[in-house]
Formats: structure tokens, C-alpha cells, sequence
């Protein structure tokens, strides 16, 4: 059965591509410049200039360049944007001779967008898809389809993100994992593994504030207090890692694998004695799983007092 709605948009992509055809755009970059009175005396006949000197010194056929009228956008004149086949548009905001040699420098020849010209700063990051969700009360059968779909795209930006990190693709990782965070910036799924692949790629600012924005919203996740600390613990010490450890400790001090840390921690601080106390705090909530201590700090096994602790526990 027909889709009348499915049928007039592929009637009007039809038109708009027979449009390109005909005026020789298709399978071209254009790039439009705005030629009202507003935009001129804004300087937008020597950035057109500028862009044709490009052109013809690049010896590229597959350029195009064509005037708009008024965008409506005075104060932000001259505009510039520069449409790629197969990427979404996009806009720049005060052009003038030097920003049109970066914009077809880096844009037009290497496909690198610049974000610090972009229009009201929109371009935070290129992106492949564009999906606009109709809020009005006739659309209002459909009002989770928008939470459906940023569902959809966290999982999946999360699932390849992972996957990447494994296979030590860690720029493509980070890449993905970031995407997930945008889409959905409270879940703490998103954020830890971010902040896991930012540390492994060694961008250590930015995966200390991951990590402290993973700590803000989901302070349950013991794994993210925990990984935390140790990068703190690589970088800057025990005592920073003790400290910001320690402030997870009013959601988890019921936690036996949260103590057996943060005795670890405690002891790599010389702090022996409030270590054995935490310890034994420890033990009396999970023996089991005391090992846990070991592994993250061998080093107690020279420590006598705390292995005779360990020892009458397990007996």
C-alpha cells in the first residue's frame, strides 16, 4: 500500500536532484555566498573574490559557487556555507579573505571542518545523519520515538566504542563513546566507558572530569570510583587517590570490595593501623573476596600484621 506522505518527499528529492543535474551541481561542492545589500557591505564581494582566486588555482572542476539572498543574519554577515555531497551543510559566520583560505584549505580540500567559524558555534563536531522529530500535537502518537531513537544511538555508540577500545582503535573509540555521551549525557554507562578509553589514550584531563562527571551522576558505580583513584594514583600519588576515593565512601561503606581498596590505598599511604581497622571491616562483611587487596596491592604480602588478619579469617 502507498505511503502518500513517502510518495511527495521522494517526488521532491527527484526535483531537487534533477534541479543539481541541470544546473551542473550534482556530484559537486557549492559553495553559497551571501549577496544582499547587508552582506555586501559586510564584505561578501571580496570573500566571493577570494573563494573564485581558490578555485582557479586549485584547478578543481567539481567547485561550484553561487549567490543567496539575505540570510537574516546581519550581525553574523558575511555567511558562508559550503555544501558537500553526501554531508549535511554547513554554515560559517563572518568570512573575510583569511577564513575563506582556511575554509578551502582545510574544508574543501581536506574535508577537516572548523568548528571555531561555524555559525552560533553549531559545529561541535561533523556528523553523518541529521534526524528532526516533530513536536507539534498531531505528532503527539510518536512523542517517545525521539527517546527511542537517542536510545538506539547511546547503545550503539557505547556497543562500538567498546568494541574499538579492544581492539586498541583508541581514537575510534573515543570518537564513538563521546557521541554516546552527547546523546544521552546522564547515563553513566556512556561516561564511564569514555572516561576508560580517554585514560588509555592518555588524554588524562579530560578523563579525570569523565570520570568526575560519571562520580556526580551515578555515585553507585563503585567501578567508576575505583578506576578513578587509580588513574589519580598514577598521576598525582596515594594521597590523591585516597582522597578522592574516600569520598565515595558514604554510598559504598557497606561494601566490602570498596573497603578492601580502600585499605590499599590507606596502606600505600603508610597509614597501617586505620588500614587494619578497614581491613577487618572488610573481612567481617566478605571474606571471600579478599583477594581482591592482594591484587591491587601485592605488596602486602611483606606486610605481617595484615596477612596474620587475612589468615584468621580464613581459618
Amino acid at each position: 500500500m502507498s505511503n502518500p506522505v513517502t510518495e511527495f518527499y521522494q517526488a521532491l528529492i527527484a526535483r531537487a536532484d534533477q534541479t543539481l543535474a541541470e544546473r551542473g551541481d550534482a556530484g559537486k561542492t557549492v559553495i553559497q555566498i551571501g549577496s544582499a545589500t547587508c552582506e555586501h557591505a559586510a564584505g561578501s564581494l571580496d570573500v566571493m573574490d577570494e573563494f573564485l582566486k581558490h578555485i582557479q588555482s586549485s584547478g578543481r572542476e567539481d567547485i561550484a559557487i553561487h549567490k543567496t539572498g539575505c540570510t537574516g543574519r546581519c550581525s553574523k554577515e558575511p555567511i558562508v556555507g559550503v555544501l558537500t555531497p553526501g554531508k549535511p551543510p554547513v554554515k560559517y559566520e563572518r568570512v573575510n579573505r583569511e577564513v575563506v583560505h582556511k575554509i578551502f584549505t582545510n574544508h574543501i580540500q581536506k574535508g577537516i571542518l572548523l568548528p571555531e567559524h561555524a555559525l552560533d558555534g553549531s559545529l561541535e563536531e561533523e556528523y553523518q545523519y541529521e534526524l528532526i522529530f516533530c513536536e507539534g500535537r498531531r505528532c503527539g502518537r510518536l512523542a517517545n520515538l525521539r527517546t527511542y531513537f537517542e536510545s538506539k544511538a547511546k547503545e550503539a555508540g557505547i556497543g562500538r566504542g567498546v568494541v574499538k577500545d579492544i581492539l586498541n582503535r583508541l581514537p575510534e573509540a573515543v570518537r564513538d563513546l563521546e557521541n554516546a555521551t552527547r546523546i544521552a549525557p546522564e547515563n553513566p554507562d556512556s561516561w564511564y566507558y569514555y572516561a576508560n578509553s580517554l585514560a588509555r589514550s592518555e588524554r588524562y584531563p579530560d578523563a579525570l572530569r569523565s570520570y568526575e562527571k560519571l562520580n556526580t551522576i551515578e555515585p553507585q558505580s563503585l567501578e567508576g570510583w575505583m578506576d578513578h583513584a587509580d588513574l589519580l594514583l598514577k598521576l598525582k600519588g596515594p594521597e590523591a587517590a585516597l582522597k578522592k576515593f574516600s569520598e565515595g565512601e558514604l554510598v559504598h561503606k557497606l561494601n566490602a570490595r570498596y573497603k578492601y581498596r580502600l585499605a590499599s590505598y590507606l596502606l600505600r599511604c603508610g597509614r597501617e593501623q586505620q588500614a587494619l581497622l578497614t581491613i577487618e571491616e572488610a573481612l567481617m562483611a566478605d571474606h571471600t573476596c579478599h583477594n581482591t587487596l592482594l591484587e591491587h596491592y601485592p605488596e602486602v604480602t611483606n606486610m605481617p600484621q595484615v596477612m596474620h588478619l587475612l589468615d584468621l579469617y580464613k581459618k
